[in-house]
């Protein structure tokens, strides 16, 4: 099992590392039981994907860069998706895999999962969780991009039993990085060719489009945004997905290792992209 974390927007690599190593994943750690045995809860691997959504004009929630960004989320996700595959096919059959997104990384992990669910499926998706996601409710609603629960997408061509926490949603209605702020932006980048239907609403403010989209936490958890990456019960429900935690490496990755570059994102012919913009 290997489980991808992803932050959002406005993070920079070396913001993002210092953030992992000193907050988040001791904090994730520190409420696992290790373990040095195999079986499936030894077998984990983590891996934190960067990808180039920093802004050049401060820390602050800035409706003026994050439209610009909303394009470049959604390839990355496509860009990841290539890479697990990459990594299944280089030493490390029968590779299951799960995402943590924050933010407008949601939008990487919901464009990755569309991804990886497109046959021929080498990288079965089994778990996902969303905080705060910076994602318009229309987009996964029927007719939105990603409308479907990984069960759905995965268990029928995998035949593994469906989890009852494969979708889960954290939101809260006390979010104001989600209110305003986020709809102006998303009609800034709808402006700029981003297509999408329905609600404009945040899925990280709301917990909609409605309550079958997910599959676990319906009512709201009260954080604010930036709340999520520190808070108690949050990184609790990160840490059940890893169950008892074993380290183990594993044993063969991609050559390849670049950090995604913005420039890079936008001078590729993605035909796979979904049709966003």
């Amino acid at each position: 099992m290997l489980t991808v974390f992803v932050y959002g927007f406005n993070n920079d690599v070396p913001a993002e590392w210092e953030r992992w190593s000193k907050k988040t994943w001791p904090g994730i750690e520190s409420r696992t039981t290790p373990q040095s045995g195999g079986g499936i809860a030894g077998k984990h691997g983590v891996i934190l994907f960067s990808w180039p959504g920093d802004s050049n004009i401060g820390k602050a929630f800035s409706p003026l860069q994050y439209p610009w960004r909303v394009r470049p989320a959604i390839r990355a996700g496509v860009e990841l998706a290539e890479y697990l595959k990459k990594i299944a096919e280089d030493g490390n059959p029968g590779l299951h895999v799960q995402f943590v997104g924050h933010s407008l990384g949601c939008r990487v992990v919901l464009s990755a999962i569309q991804q990886l669910s497109r046959k021929p499926q080498t990288v079965p998706v089994v778990r996902v969780l969303l905080m705060g996601a910076a994602v318009p409710e229309g987009d996964c609603a029927p007719r939105g991009p990603w409308p479907k629960k990984v069960s759905d997408l995965f268990s029928t061509v995998w035949n593994y039993e469906v989890s009852t926490s494969s979708d889960v949603i954290l939101h809260s209605v006390n979010d104001q990085i989600l209110g305003r702020k986020f709809l102006a932006a998303e009609l800034v980048a709808r402006r700029l060719g981003v297509e999408s239907v329905g609600s404009h609403k945040a899925v990280g403010r709301t917990g909609g489009p409605s309550r079958d989209r997910w599959t676990g936490e319906p009512a709201s958890c009260g954080l604010r945004h930036s709340d999520y990456l520190s808070d108690e019960d949050a990184l609790r429900q990160v840490a059940d997905l890893f169950g008892t935690l074993g380290y183990r490496p594993l044993p063969g990755r991609p050559e390849d290792r670049r950090f995604l570059e913005e420039e890079q994102l936008d001078q590729r012919q993605l035909a796979s992209v979904p049709r966003l913009g």
